[in-house]
């Protein structure tokens, strides 16, 4: 009886720490952890349980739909990537305190996200990370630009605030959204680094001229798994 409930106990305990503590969130599906003398097997979330979370930066009580840099598997031409815990960096704060980290590219690589939009969308926001050692950018959606390059270079490790990238009105069906590095500021560490925090989408206006739902009031898109 004991050795029952003190095992109902552990699962529930594992359960409420797997989406909060960064450590676990970083379990691959199939993970096996050792817990004291007991193995659990931890698996990770689905991408449908991950992509619609709160932003705990978010000044708004409004419930915003966020696509956790974090959370996903995209495609790279080189390097790798990786979920970053930015606990530790106080000088900003990170949606979910992680982001999505590449690592080992050059100029000329790309990060590209398959987009699966249901909804017409005007416009795109995401967050990503300067500091130091990080890149110059060029956005794209379907290959063409989105406005200019962006430099990710700051002497501080913070995040570049929400940026709002106006689409030609992105229509249902797939879409590719690319990250391409094509330099670095001269004053930084050339390792052409490249952090995500997340990505919201804010659908189309309406005939009558309101404005579109964020994504936080309706699933307007989602990104699909590169793997």
């Amino acid at each position: 009886m004991f050795h029952r409930k003190f095992v109902s106990y552990l699962n529930t305990l594992v359960s409420s720490k797997v989406e909060r503590r960064a450590g676990w969130r970083d379990l691959w599906p199939g993970t096996i952890c050792v817990v004291g003398l007991l193995t659990v097997f931890a698996t990770r979330p689905s991408y449908a349980e991950e992509v619609i979370t709160e932003p705990e930066q978010a000044g708004s009580s409004a419930s915003q739909a966020v696509i956790e840099g974090e959370s996903l598997h995209p495609h790279v031409t080189a390097g790798g990537t990786q979920s970053q815990l930015m606990s530790a960096f106080t000088q900003d704060q990170w949606s979910g305190d992680s982001q999505l980290w590449w690592l080992g590219a050059r100029p000329g690589d790309r990060l590209t996200l398959e987009l699966d939009v249901f909804q017409a969308i005007e416009s795109i926001e995401l967050s990503l990370t300067r500091a130091s050692d990080y890149a110059i950018v060029q956005i794209e959606l379907d290959g063409h630009p989105l406005g200019a390059p962006i430099d990710l270079y700051d002497t501080q490790v913070v995040t570049t605030g929400v940026l709002s990238l106006t689409t030609p009105q992105l229509k249902v069906g797939k879409h590719k959204l690319a990250f391409e590095i094509v330099g670095a500021n001269r004053q930084a560490v050339k390792s052409y680094l490249f952090g995500l925090d997340f990505i919201r989408f804010r659908g189309a206006r309406s005939r009558d001229g309101a404005s579109g739902a964020p994504a936080g009031d309706k699933l307007v898109a989602t990104v699909d798994s590169a793997e």
